[in-house]
């Protein structure tokens, strides 16, 4: 059975982490004090369980995340990188076979893929292009706007690229823009933008987003 709880990824020190979202936790300090990371040996026994042909990864990683949680002395949270390179090593070894139909395997398809990094920079080109040919002559608008847009876009397409689920819009906004630039002011755009990007997405990358 899947698992109905919502992952968060937010960077802490040099790595971003995933782990489940708890209303009565705060990240990092409900998550990781005084408790180790899970070894990675241990990782690759618990995702091995875990990846027969019938599952998704978008359900596999929240129950991933619940075992880790179960245990007493693991700190609950995954460290971005170590989870991607523990499915490639598990997707080498099963010689894993992705469906391209399915378009909720995102994530999957993206690990064995070397061409995310040309999709997202053709998509940030054109999303360049639209955010100055719809705004660049508004009052509102100027350099530092365009470059939060920006960077809100490329973080969210590299998540979505990468890992298949991306955070909330405010939560990358309250990454990358100062404190008194209120999300609520740019949310109609903001959410255009996104909108705007995985149209385009799907004439870059057809294989890895895929309308159900």
């Amino acid at each position: 059975m899947g698992c109905s709880q919502e992952i968060e990824i937010l960077p802490w020190g040099e790595e971003r982490y995933i782990y489940l979202r708890d209303a009565n936790k705060k990240f990092p300090d409900n998550y990781i004090s005084g408790k180790l990371l899970i070894l990675y040996d241990d990782l690759l026994q618990m995702l091995t369980e875990r990846m027969p042909l019938k599952y998704r990864l978008s359900i596999i990683i929240p129950e991933l995340l619940l075992a880790i949680e179960s245990e007493a002395h693991c700190a609950p949270v995954l460290p971005r990188s170590t989870l991607h390179h523990g499915l490639r090593q598990i997707l080498e070894l099963c010689n894993y076979n992705q469906r391209k139909n399915d378009a909720d395997d995102i994530f999957s398809q993206s690990l064995i893929s070397e061409s995310n990094g040309e999709v997202l920079q053709l998509l940030m080109k054109e999303l360049a292009s639209q955010i100055q040919h719809s705004y660049s002559h508004k009052p509102f608008f100027n350099e530092q706007i365009s470059e939060y847009y920006l960077k809100l876009a490329n973080q969210y397409f590299s998540d979505l690229l990468e890992d298949g689920f991306t955070e909330k819009l405010p939560q990358y906004w309250k990454n990358i823009a100062l404190r008194d630039l209120k999300y609520e002011d740019h949310k109609n755009r903001l959410e255009y933008l996104i909108h705007l990007g995985k149209e385009k997405l799907k004439k870059f990358a057809p294989v890895f987003y895929q309308k159900d």
